[in-house]
């Protein structure tokens, strides 16, 4: 099995790397993990020529989002890392979902879009700037509001968890959800690639 994680997390981000580490520790030594930093890719912009569709390459030229794309096309799951939250994506990450859709799913003659990748598992590792009591959770239940997560279910990804760090410009590893982070590597480690 691969799992290929995209880390959108800046430097300052401590909660969610310590629980994409404790994710990614939690993955049977016998997976493949590949770890893509977002912020070191150099990526143009998506020209939303629709020339990928209905399958194949982006037809700019070559740059990380096809080597990026390629990997996400291969993978049997996919970590999403964010500094924020899944409904308040940064530009960056923003430009590389488009530039990779191809690799999530493609129109059938018919103009439907279908994906590459049912049944497959994903995990959302985020920051929620709010308070505890506003759920993350509660993004999950309205997916059509939320880009990141519409862009996985069309790909053909499960959501099998969210799990976010509370930030409140605090670096206590004791208010993370080290458990739960754990807890959806076993379950990634346990999936059976397709």
């Amino acid at each position: 099995m691969t799992a290929v994680i995209l880390c959108d997390c800046s430097e300052d981000d401590l909660g969610e790397y310590i629980l994409l580490k404790c994710l990614c520790d939690e993955i049977s030594v016998s997976h493949e993990i590949q770890w893509v930093d977002v912020a070191a890719l150099n990526i143009a912009t998506c020209k939303k020529c629709h020339r990928c569709r209905p399958h194949g390459d982006c037809v700019l030229p070559e740059d990380d989002a096809h080597r990026v794309g390629r990997m996400v096309f291969a993978a049997d799951a996919l970590v999403v890392g964010l500094s924020t939250t899944p409904d308040a994506l940064g530009g960056r990450f923003v430009h590389l979902l488009e530039r990779i859709s191809a690799s999530l799913n493609f129109k059938n003659n018919k103009g439907e879009t279908c994906p590459w990748h049912h049944g497959r598992s994903a995990v959302v590792v985020c920051s929620e700037k709010k308070t505890p009591h506003a759920s993350i959770n509660q993004v999950s239940n309205r997916p059509a509001d939320c880009y990141l997560l519409k862009t996985l279910s069309a790909g053909g990804f499960d959501l099998i968890g969210l799990v976010s760090s509370y930030n409140h410009y605090s670096t206590c590893i004791d208010d993370l959800p080290i458990e739960k982070a754990r807890a959806l590597g076993r379950s990634l480690s346990n999936a059976k690639p397709i």
